[in-house]
């Protein structure tokens, strides 16, 4: 691990948090990334520096400068729990390293997070990719028409992103698994409980599934992360397929995350008894039905044309109505 890399995670990880130790929040990290940009300095330059030394060259408070140092004398203990996890098959990697998720940094910038746990080959991140979400209750009839699309989409050697969640995440990983593809699988709680199962520990050493994760790998599920992990299966993936969605759950507010950003195209079953999905698609989401195949993908530039031409059709709208009303 390089200097710069054992910095950020000193500076950000939540690993050996004891009384008076707090670690910085993403929000932190990234304005803390700027001013060492600003003062051409790079994060390992803060490990060798006293509390007066931060102060001067970060132009910071004594409070700030001390942090850092408080959390620089955690160095020893945090290392440790890092070999811990390290002899479990986990890893880490920070945005000082070439390996880290490029697409995510190419589409998320400034707010990727500092660093990921992983299991598995990382070279992985470099296969073109497609996501698969839905809900967690799914019909026969949506494991059907997800299975087809999924199979078809590994056919055409593309990887498929998922959350690792029950229901279209767990059947996508499954299906792509069982047909030969390979999986890239962003977490929201225990990678330790996650690599307890003797399928998945052989599809990592076999290199067919990468999991990663921002949180600790011991941690439970929290419904903030899982809602956050959400925009990483998106910034990942050429594209996002959605199966069901329910107004409110994590898939609806996934893909209407990706609406507003644009990450990639997003594609949704154009099912009419599925109200929900139909919304998504008034909103922008591609229909599609299971004739739907990757080699129709779309680019992010024409996803996005599309709204540019939504929007200018609609201040058009605004413009007649004003002119004749």
């Amino acid at each position: 691990m390089s200097k710069d890399a054992q910095a950020i995670l000193i500076l950000c990880s939540n690993l050996c948090v004891g009384e008076g130790i707090k670690p910085l929040k993403p929000s932190e990290w990234k304005m803390l990334a700027r001013t060492l940009v600003e003062k051409e300095m790079v994060p390992g330059d803060l490990l060798d520096m006293s509390k007066d030394e931060i102060t001067k060259a970060l132009e910071c408070d004594d409070e700030f400068a001390e942090r850092i140092v408080d959390l620089v004398g955690r160095s020893a203990s945090l290392f440790f729990e890092v070999s811990k996890y390290e002899n479990m098959g986990i890893s880490l990697v920070t945005r000082a390293d070439k390996a880290y998720p490029v697409r995510l940094k190419n589409k998320l910038g400034e707010s990727c997070p500092p660093y990921f746990f992983y299991a598995g080959d990382l070279k992985l991140l470099k296969k073109r990719s497609v996501g698969f979400v839905g809900s967690r209750d799914m019909t026969a009839g949506d494991i059907d028409f997800e299975t087809k699309l999924v199979k078809e989409t590994v056919r055409r050697k593309y990887a498929i992103v998922s959350g690792g969640a029950r229901g279209a995440d767990m059947i996508s990983e499954e299906v792509a698994l069982s047909s030969g593809g390979r999986v890239i699988e962003y977490l929201a709680d225990s990678m330790i409980r996650k690599l307890r199962k003797s399928e998945v520990v052989k599809a990592v050493q076999k290199g067919k599934l990468l999991l990663l994760s921002v949180v600790n790998p011991d941690a439970g599920f929290n419904v903030g992360n899982a809602m956050n992990r959400n925009k990483y299966i998106y910034a990942q993936a050429e594209a996002v397929v959605a199966i069901k969605s329910i107004k409110q759950g994590g898939t609806w507010s996934g893909v209407k995350e990706n609406l507003k950003n644009k990450y990639c195209p997003v594609y949704c079953w154009n099912n009419a008894k599925y109200s929900d999905n139909l919304a998504l698609i008034k909103e922008g989401a591609i229909a599609i039905d299971g004739e739907w195949s990757v080699k129709d993908l779309m680019t992010d530039e024409e996803f996005r044309s599309r709204f540019e031409t939504k929007e200018k059709l609609e201040d058009n709208d605004v413009k007649q109505m004003t002119l004749f009303s």
